[in-house]
């Protein structure tokens, strides 16, 4: 025999999906997400990408923006940047970007001044010195490395390694005690051109 609900039982019904509507909205908003790039109340607001300034002269931290970044972003430094970087590699299509005027500087001489583990990254308008390299792709990391002088790290200028690819473009690399540009392990660089 088939029970008809009664009225309160299909009301608590009712509440109950709209606390669950509800709580599913609050948790979209505690993740930032809603907010991102002044957008608010939509779930793809959450997946926008953003672009992200950085001054580091003013104490900010490229690092600090590629930990919060989600792929798609745009970081936009500005100023003399002292911290060896690292890209991750669940990171996509992100681009760092300094401008035509910043720098970063890796004081850690046991790492890269930037290190690349995430897919399709693009590094442009840098000047990049110190770390064991100015820049290294690896473990089927990904970079397009474009417009950049790097110069002055303790081994390679860039290193391509553990089937990392490189897109390589109008960049002057300098004064590298262990080359230009080094390539190992199955890895690929594309289009070497040099920034006349």
């Amino acid at each position: 025999m088939k029970r008809k609900p009664n009225k309160q039982s299909q009301l608590i019904r009712i509440a109950l999906m709209l606390s669950l509507v509800a709580l599913t909205m609050l948790a979209l908003l505690s993740l930032g997400g809603a907010t991102r790039n002044g957008l608010v109340g939509s779930a793809h607001a959450a997946l926008a990408p953003a672009t992200v300034m950085v001054d580091c002269d003013a104490g900010g931290k490229i690092q600090t923006a590629l930990n919060a970044a989600q792929s798609g972003d745009t970081i936009l430094a500005h100023g003399v940047c002292n911290e060896n970087v690292s890209v991750r590699d669940e990171l996509a299509r992100i681009t760092i970007d300094g401008q035509g005027s910043a720098t970063i500087h890796g004081p850690n001489a046991g790492a890269a001044s930037i290190t690349i583990l995430g897919r399709n990254i693009t590094i442009k308008g840098f000047t990049i010195t110190g770390g064991r390299q100015g820049i290294i792709v690896l473990r089927g990391g990904s970079a397009l490395i474009d417009g950049n002088t790097i110069q002055e790290s303790s081994g390679q200028g860039i290193f391509v390694i553990q089937n990392g690819h490189a897109r390589i473009v109008n960049n002057t690399i300098q004064f590298n005690p262990g080359g230009g540009i080094s390539l190992q392990e199955n890895s690929y660089f594309g289009r070497c051109a040099r920034r006349e």
